[in-house]
């Protein structure tokens, strides 16, 4: 090879890399991804946006939250208290889950582009469980909830987060709201 042509390797532009997280991903996930990275990117309209989602699906994951401890702990979290620990729920599943619903309803899902995606809530699922079974406590007791109770209740805000992106992919199909 000449000394032009490695010149003319080093002088071609750089790519960035491709994150594998964000390969065909979600609007929405796309969003917040730039939210977090390059805040400059959008204007106030989109944030306002992805923060009126992400604090909606909140506060009803927080009410999902308050059903499930009651029904696999027979006692009764605080309304705020759910609200705070749907926060880690909110940001470690929706985005992830709409991104695969969204590609099983529009049969685009190929595991080669998803493995790294559904492996990460995998990962989260195991992360909220034991985070819910040694932060939330029995109320007079003081007693934590346990590695079983907490997985539970990860996993029924797994599937709640699984319904409510098929709800948003269809407000997004009647709305558009992104």
């Amino acid at each position: 090879m000449s000394f032009r042509g490695i010149l003319s390797i080093a002088n071609q532009p750089k790519l960035t890399p491709m994150n594998p997280l964000l390969y065909k991903a979600h609007p929405l996930m796309i969003l917040a991804a730039d939210a977090f990275l390059n805040p400059g990117a959008h204007s106030l309209y989109d944030y306002s946006r992805l923060a009126l989602i992400l604090l909606s699906c909140m506060g009803l994951w927080a009410s999902v939250l308050v059903w499930a401890v009651n029904r696999a702990a027979d006692f009764r979290v605080a309304y705020w208290r759910a609200f705070l620990f749907a926060l880690p729920a909110v940001l470690l599943y929706l985005l992830p889950v709409v991104t695969v619903v969204t590609d099983v309803i529009g049969h685009k899902f190929h595991w080669r582009d998803r493995f790294l995606l559904v492996f990460a809530m995998v990962v989260a699922s195991q992360m909220l469980g034991v985070l819910y079974a040694f932060g939330i406590r029995h109320p007079r007791y003081e007693r934590v909830l346990g590695l079983q109770t907490g997985i539970e209740v990860a996993l029924v805000l797994l599937l709640a987060a699984m319904l409510t992106s098929v709800v948003l992919g269809g407000l997004q199909e009647i709305f558009g709201i992104w």
